[in-house]
């Protein structure tokens, strides 16, 4: 997220996704004019990032925008791909991938002590974006990701980077949560 802070311009609009994606962007992103970091404040709208970034290249034309999600909260509004590419929208949609509803899998260990149906399976994001008229990147590594990220920022249309993530350190961060949040 940090890195993403450093590439883009103080006049971008970011949207974030719900997930544990929004962990990290809230965490690190900032944003110094109104209307330029887009969260949901946890109200659990899975899916909204990539429609909130249509709405922002088409009120703010020229500008750079950004959308994050995980890869389960792209699926929820993936499809919106055919109407952004058919209305010629220039954007850039970052998907943070570990194959799992990750946010659900950490608080169904804390509260239950198990997980269950968080698995996602590991699908192709180039394949899908190009069926859809955009382009997709799969990175491995920040160099990797650096490059992509200022390559679709410079391009018309919309770009999806799919990065994979670690996220196993966040059932620990959830455990110094109070002692009543997940009960």
């Amino acid at each position: 997220m940090l890195k993403i802070r450093d590439l883009v311009d103080d006049d971008a609009t970011v949207a974030c996704d719900i997930g544990s994606n929004y962990i990290y962007a809230a965490r690190h992103l900032r944003a110094y004019e109104p209307r330029r970091l887009l969260f949901s404040n946890g109200q659990q709208t899975l899916g909204v990032s990539l429609p909130w970034a249509m709405a922002a290249a088409l009120v703010r034309p020229g500008t750079q925008v950004v959308s994050i999600s995980g890869d389960g909260g792209f699926l929820f509004s993936a499809q919106e791909l055919e109407t952004a590419t058919r209305l010629g929208l220039s954007f850039t949609h970052v998907i943070m991938r570990d194959n799992t509803y990750d946010m659900v899998s950490f608080q169904e260990k804390l509260k239950y002590g198990r997980t269950s149906g968080i698995l996602l399976a590991d699908y192709d994001v180039t394949h899908y974006a190009a069926a859809f008229g955009a382009t997709g990147v799969r990175v491995s590594g920040l160099a990797d990701f650096e490059r992509a990220f200022k390559e679709s920022l410079g391009n018309p249309g919309v770009t999806i980077i799919d990065v994979c993530v670690d996220y196993r350190s966040n059932t620990d961060l959830a455990r110094q949560l109070h002692d009543d949040v997940l009960e």
